[in-house]
């Protein structure tokens, strides 16, 4: 379970690291309705992250490892797809070209964060398996 929590405080710590990169030129150009969106997409984003590394973490005994890594792809996406409409709905003065960006560019890193993670256990458990299939 602490490797867990690792791997959420990477992603998040990650997820942080771009916003603020990302956050002077937004803030700068579109002002306050800007921020706004990087930080809802930076939310939006985080969120899912974090179910789906605990998902595999949850399955990592079972043999259905890719199997959950696949439905955790899914949930992550249609979590995202929901947030997305709830923004665009909810918050019309948020400028929509810069929170889509700003979502696109986020989505992209936490699925390359947890991707490389969920790669790494799936590494692991087969390393682990096979020890056990030749012991």
């Amino acid at each position: 379970m602490r490797l867990l929590f690792v791997q959420q405080f990477w992603l998040a710590a990650t997820i942080l690291a771009v916003s603020l990169s990302l956050g002077f030129p937004i803030a700068s150009r579109f002002g306050e309705a800007g921020v706004e969106g990087l930080v809802a997409a930076a939310f939006i984003c985080l969120a899912p992250g974090c179910v789906v590394l605990l998902i595999p973490a949850l399955m990592q005994q079972s043999r259905l490892v890719g199997l959950t890594a696949m439905v955790a792809g899914v949930l992550r996406m249609m979590a995202v797809l929901a947030g997305l409409v709830a923004v665009v709905v909810l918050r019309p003065d948020i400028p929509p070209m810069v929170f889509g960006g700003c979502l696109v560019v986020l989505y992209l890193v936490s699925l390359g964060v947890e991707t490389w993670f969920i790669v790494r256990s799936l590494h692991v458990s087969a390393k682990t398996s096979d020890v056990t299939l030749s012991g």
